[in-house]
């Protein structure tokens, strides 16, 4: 349990240090991963 909220700590780390290296870049694909890993504390809740 611990692991998986480790994992999305560091995807949550790397998605702002991608917005403040390329901030125009890199905003749409952030939001798709900022949805992604919603969805993946989704899942996690229910179990």
């Amino acid at each position: 349990m611990e692991f998986i909220f480790g994992i999305l700590l560091l995807f949550i780390l790397f998605g702002i240090l991608s917005v403040d290296a390329r901030l125009k870049k890199k905003q749409e694909s952030d939001k798709l991963l900022m949805e992604k890993l919603d969805e993946m504390l989704d899942a996690v809740n229910r179990k």
